[in-house]
């Protein structure tokens, strides 16, 4: 039996993959992450850092690689995702894609996926990179496994949001800073909107936010999420740690695995509501 594939993303895929971007796009994203090792190593060198084996080599360089590659994705993504629909408008195509028997919901999902092809490809690219850390020992496989999950979820979001406002906007220009302006709300918003609320509230009530009330605020950011996965895998308490225990009583012992857990399952939810919604408003015959 022929294993069927969505039109769009056999479609799409071949498009997309048959011109310079793919491979340009490709090379300058691991020229990013193989330069940031290369300069990392560099700097502890100068500093006289080699003289003795440190262990803690291997997770910082393991962290910053994380975060980097994550800050790279969400940089990237909108750029793949917020001209998938409003570009079809603007070539006038997007009626004829929709008179085929595709429903609107195999449209949205074939552009997603395509989109995400891109990025599963650099993940996959980057595993090279991230082999250095297992020199050094202290992280498993199934740890980088872990964060590459993670990283996907994430992914997933993003272009959920990206689809979304190519599907609610005509333009592409348009769709491409609405998303990048939603998703920087949600990684410095919600931080600064976190320091607001606890130092207005210290300020008014005397107290500051519960355990509770910050990690409901906090979770929904990827870096947060992200940053409470690595300390679980390093065992070292960071910024997240310290955020949520500060000013905080009776903090639960599993506090490392709350944040990452609440933020993928935050961002499987908006992605299903998004792209739901993505298919409605592309769907014919709406009013």
């Amino acid at each position: 039996m022929k294993l069927s594939v969505n039109p769009v993303l056999e479609k799409e895929a071949k498009i997309k993959m048959r011109s310079w971007r793919a491979p340009a796009l490709l090379s300058v994203y691991l020229l990013f992450l193989s330069g940031l090792v290369i300069l990392y190593f560099v700097s502890r060198n100068l500093d006289g850092y080699y003289s003795n084996f440190d262990p803690r080599t291997a997770l910082n360089i393991y962290t910053m690689l994380s975060f980097f590659q994550l800050g790279l994705l969400i940089f990237i993504i909108p750029g793949l995702t917020s001209a998938a629909i409003s570009g079809e408008r603007e070539r006038q195509t997007l009626d004829l894609l929709l008179c085929t028997r595709l429903s609107s919901w195999s449209v949205v999902i074939g552009k997603l996926t395509a989109s995400l092809s891109h990025v599963m490809l650099l993940i996959a690219a980057s595993i090279p990179v991230f082999s250095i850390v297992f020199l050094y020992g202290g992280i498993s496989p199934l740890d980088v496994i872990s964060v590459f999950l993670f990283q996907i979820v994430t992914a997933f979001l993003v272009g959920s949001i990206g689809i979304f406002f190519s599907s609610l906007f005509k333009r592409t220009a348009v769709a491409t800073i609405v998303t990048y302006t939603v998703l920087l709300m949600l990684v410095v918003g919600t931080i600064a909107g976190y320091v607001f609320y606890a130092v207005t509230r210290h300020r008014l009530l005397g107290w500051y936010p519960s355990f509770w009330e910050s990690l409901s605020i906090l979770s929904v950011n990827p870096f947060i999420g992200l940053g409470a996965l690595l300390e679980k895998q390093t065992g070292h308490f960071g910024f997240v740690s310290e955020m949520l225990r500060r000013h905080s009583t009776n903090v639960p012992h599993y506090i490392e695995d709350l944040p990452w857990m609440i933020n993928i399952g935050f961002n499987i939810v908006l992605s299903v509501v998004l792209l739901l919604l993505s298919a409605w408003l592309i769907k014919p015959g709406r009013r």
